[in-house]
């Protein structure tokens, strides 16, 4: 893979991940006042920039989308769920404030890394693309993601567009970063095409 490949890698999943970014920021804001309808569009744009560069069927491409979409729509709830059952109420749920502080941080941790999981999971399976460099590389991407939502979901501001958007720049350079690095040996004339040195080190 070239240099002016692997920076496609980059950019276009920042794009994508960055208008969606802008999408669910303006819908928050000014068009739809709600975060549902953004969020969707910032997932079918981010996810379609992961697989834009790939030399795969539309119909694969489409696949890979959905599966995608389908994880946030089973995440996010249960992310806003958790958020407004330990985080909003006046009384924690434990008597215990160290308790009530770690099982939220593990919950909030885990978001990033389940996400991460299946998207690593559902790209591996469709692009042939190794599993570990797109995990943690994405449950990276979505902290990014997940950890400023809380407080940009509830902000009516210009200032939450702009999050939103350096946000999803984030992300997708991150999540492009896995697929580049997931690559695996590609069959060329019948034959294997060999990984140089420099890859093999730079791969991990």
């Amino acid at each position: 893979m070239t240099k002016r490949e692997k920076i496609k890698y980059l950019l276009v999943p920042a794009i994508g991940f960055g208008i969606g970014g802008a999408l669910l920021g303006l819908g928050r804001v000014i068009l739809f006042q709600r975060i549902e309808l953004g969020i969707i569009l910032f997932v079918l744009l981010g996810s379609f920039s992961l697989v834009a560069l790939e030399n795969i069927k539309l119909y694969k491409k489409t696949l890979v989308v959905l599966g995608l979409l389908l994880i946030w729509v089973i995440v996010i709830p249960a992310y806003i769920l958790g958020f407004l059952v330990f985080v909003l109420p006046d009384s924690p749920p434990f008597d215990s404030m160290f308790l009530t502080t770690l099982i939220f941080s593990l919950f909030f941790l885990s978001g990033p890394v389940i996400v991460g999981l299946f998207y690593a999971l559902v790209l591996s399976l469709v692009l042939k693309i190794r599993v570990w460099p797109v995990f943690w590389r994405g449950a990276i991407g979505f902290l990014f993601i997940l950890a400023p939502l809380s407080n940009l979901v509830f902000a009516n501001s210009m200032t939450a567009i702009l999050g939103f958007i350096l946000v999803g720049i984030i992300s997708g350079l991150f999540l492009g970063w896995g697929v580049c690095k997931g690559q695996k040996l590609k069959k060329i004339g019948g034959r294997k095409e060999k990984k140089s040195p420099e890859y093999e080190k730079t791969s991990i």
